[in-house]
């Protein structure tokens, strides 16, 4: 990083080197994480497979008490940087997930209604 682009944040980074939890919004797919360091308003993780993962997602630090909603700002290697400000309500979003999983089995329901109306 250059001296240009550290003189950009507003937030003190502190050092963390914590394991981390990366969440996708399908809620059935989840990656651990290294996170390497942490600020109030984002975080850079070092994880596996970071040039798979998509530009939002859910990131858990036990540890540290945050569970956060997570927008990539940049991709270097296995790392990651990852911005929290402009996030979203985390409330709304998994009361989301858990409407799409209800509608999900409903309409597996239906689908085994149906499929047992023809034997």
């Amino acid at each position: 990083m250059s001296i240009a682009e550290s003189d950009r944040r507003h937030n003190i980074r502190r050092l963390l080197k914590s394991r981390g939890r990366i969440e996708l919004f399908d809620q059935l797919s989840s990656y651990d994480c290294t996170v390497l360091d942490i600020s109030s308003t984002g975080a850079k993780l070092d994880v596996e497979n970071a040039p798979l993962l998509p530009d939002h997602f859910i990131i858990s630090v036990p540890s540290k008490g945050v569970r956060k909603r997570a927008t990539v700002q940049w991709r270097m290697g296995s790392e990651l940087g990852i911005d929290f400000s402009n996030s979203g309500d985390l409330d709304l979003l998994n009361r989301i997930a858990v409407l799409e999983e209800e509608l999900r089995v409903m309409r597996d329901q239906i689908e085994w209604l149906m499929n047992a109306r023809t034997i």
